[in-house]
């Protein structure tokens, strides 16, 4: 599957980031000529997806995707699909076939994208 991944990611024009959950790994498969690596932070998905969505808008890029690294189907013309559609629409979201999504693309985070529950969970609002 990362095979794959990266395939469609180089595929592509776009600048490419790989997100590490624990440690950066400078001599995997993630050419760091073609890949910027950085380290995941936050507690739970949502939280580390927020805050990569955040910290590339204070790097000045205006329109972000993330895609997951389980995803077979995914093709190059999906991601340019998306940043293209990005164009007209604030949010653009790859739904999945098990009900959950396989790309996220935003020009801007939505104030209330996230919301704290009661009980200490988070709402996700897309």
């Amino acid at each position: 599957m990362l095979e794959h991944t990266k395939k469609v990611a180089l595929e592509t024009d776009f600048d490419k980031r790989v997100l590490y959950s624990e440690e950066i790994n400078t001599n995997d498969m993630w050419n760091n000529h073609l890949f910027q690596k950085k380290l995941q932070f936050g507690k739970d998905l949502g939280v580390r997806m927020y805050n990569a969505f955040k910290e590339g808008f204070e790097e000045g890029y205006k329109k972000i995707v993330i895609i997951g690294s389980d995803l077979i189907e995914l093709e190059s013309k999906d991601i340019i699909e998306a940043i293209n559609k990005l164009d007209f629409s604030d949010i653009v979201i790859g739904p999945a076939q098990d009900g959950g999504y396989y790309l996220l693309g935003m020009k801007a985070i939505p104030e209330n994208l996230f919301k704290k529950q009661k009980n200490g969970g988070t709402k996700y609002c897309f």
